[in-house]
């Protein structure tokens, strides 16, 4: 399970911003995870509490957004969500020439802080 080596590396960069801005402490931290990033947002969720133990970070809650996958055809320009992740083609003209353009990101968008 790679997602508890994820929440620890989030936990790292959340601690580090926290040296730096010089936050008490963190009450929140919410992250955008892709259909296509490869993490299990479910599974990030339930290693977080392992990876914040005797951190700093510690008693922060995670809240995990899912992304879809957004495509851009290359044939018509449209741009579309995937009806599955797996299944990458436009959603106006059925081309299967399509451009991945959100989708597989994991991104730490927010920090509630004290």
């Amino acid at each position: 399970m790679h997602e508890l080596s994820v929440a620890m590396a989030l936990v790292e960069q959340v601690r580090e911003c926290m040296e730096r801005e010089k936050f008490a402490s963190v009450r929140q931290v919410t992250v955008s995870v892709g259909a296509l990033s490869g993490v299990d947002g479910r599974a990030l969720a339930f290693c977080f509490p392992l990876a914040i133990e005797g951190t700093p970070v510690a008693g922060a809650e995670l809240i995990v957004e899912e992304l879809p996958v957004r495509l851009r055809c290359m044939a018509c320009g449209t741009e579309s969500e995937a009806v599955e992740p797996c299944l990458l083609y436009c959603g106006s003209c059925a081309s299967g020439q399509v451009e991945i353009i959100a989708g597989n990101d994991l991104i730490l968008r927010s920090l509630e802080v004290t």
